[in-house]
């Protein structure tokens, strides 16, 4: 007990921070317990996986039907080069031959009539017999890119069905990913808010019990395993739900504080109409003694010193009585100080004794 040698208000300090330790230590280790739960919910309520729901089989068969046309279109371009190269060939060898008919045609005119030379006739035909070959070559690469195209076509009607399939696909895990958001976000809402509802009751019910510090610590963990940990997880259709929770949770917070307020503000009228004697008896001895120390009222918590009489170089050596204060509350008539019926000082009338000669008042008789 070494701990709590000393005056009565470090007792007081102490123990105060004791509880708010115990309840923040307690707060920790249910929170650190509540973050496992769910770690471990979704290790046992695993999200879908996109590959559980693709038909295999129907993507196989699709793809072995595109197979052999892509080998095919490998096959046609090869071919569809060769026959560029050979187009390429025949081309120089028709600018050649050209060439050298104009030369041998210039050639003939200077010596003669070339329209009867036979040299002449032979090389036009030479030219003619290349047209023909290239006109043959350029045919069969029409015909090859008209195969090329249709066969990309069949590739590309392939190809549509495939993504329509995968876009079913996605569609189905999608939903079932929904779901599953909805399913766990229902299982920690069954588990949690009947946690916050209890801790709220505590709260409500017992929060001035000598077990306060364990409540507050329980009530702490509570709050922060909805809000933090629940919330997160609340299902998000367009961000229509959580805004339409935010709503109703701010709604709901409103009506509450307002009702509190105007509780409080008839609770206070209604004292106010009440005898000087029930009004005094009413007030908790603490509440008093804090109010006494901050100079205010306990019913009104008006300050009840008339700080226009105070002498600034005085105000920190007198006690309230000295500072010009009155013996009924000037803002709600409550009774605060009197004379000791048996030496006539005057006395906040909360205290036990008599400050002057120990006398016990007759408010606390």
């Amino acid at each position: 007990m070494g701990l709590f040698k000393g005056s009565h208000k470090r007792f007081e300090l102490l123990s105060k921070i004791g509880l708010i330790v115990i309840s923040i230590v307690l707060a920790g280790f249910l929170i650190a317990l509540s973050s496992n739960f769910m770690s471990d919910l979704d290790k046992i309520y695993t999200p879908p996986r996109l590959e559980d729901f693709k038909d295999q089989s129907a993507l196989t068969k699709i793809e072995n039907e595109i197979l052999p046309y892509n080998m095919k279109i490998k096959d046609l371009n090869e071919q569809k080069q060769l026959i560029y190269n050979s187009i390429n060939t025949i081309n120089r060898n028709y600018n050649s031959e050209k060439q050298s008919y104009k030369d041998f045609l210039s050639a003939r005119k200077v010596i003669g009539s070339p329209d009867e030379d036979p040299g002449v006739r032979e090389r036009l035909k030479k030219l003619e017999d290349i047209r023909s070959t290239l006109k043959i070559w350029n045919e069969k690469l029409d015909a090859i890119q008209l195969n090329i195209k249709n066969t990309n076509i069949k590739i590309n009607k392939l190809s549509e069905m495939k993504k329509d399939l995968q876009k079913k696909f996605q569609a189905m895990h999608q939903y079932a990913t929904k779901s599953h958001q909805i399913n766990i976000f229902l299982i920690r809402l069954a588990i949690f808010l009947p946690i916050l509802l209890i801790a709220i009751f505590l709260l409500y019910k017992w929060r001035h019990n000598k077990f306060k510090a364990f409540i507050w610590g329980y009530t702490i963990a509570a709050f922060y395993a909805f809000f933090v940990g629940l919330v997160p997880y609340l299902p998000n259709f367009g961000g229509y739900i959580r805004y339409i929770v935010g709503i109703i949770i701010t709604i709901l917070f409103g009506i509450y504080v307002t009702k509190l307020l105007s509780a409080y503000t008839a609770r206070k009228k209604a004292e106010l109409e009440q005898t000087q004697e029930k009004r005094i008896k009413n007030i908790k001895h603490e509440i008093a003694l804090k109010a006494y120390k901050t100079h205010s009222c306990p019913s009104c918590e008006q300050d009840f010193i008339l700080l226009k009489w105070i002498p600034k170089s005085n105000e920190a050596q007198k006690d309230p009585k000295e500072l010009e204060t009155l013996s009924y509350c000037q803002h709600c008539g409550l009774k605060l100080f009197e004379k000791c019926g048996q030496c006539s000082h005057y006395n906040y009338i909360y205290f036990p004794f008599c400050g002057q000669c120990g006398k016990t008042l007759e408010n606390n008789a």
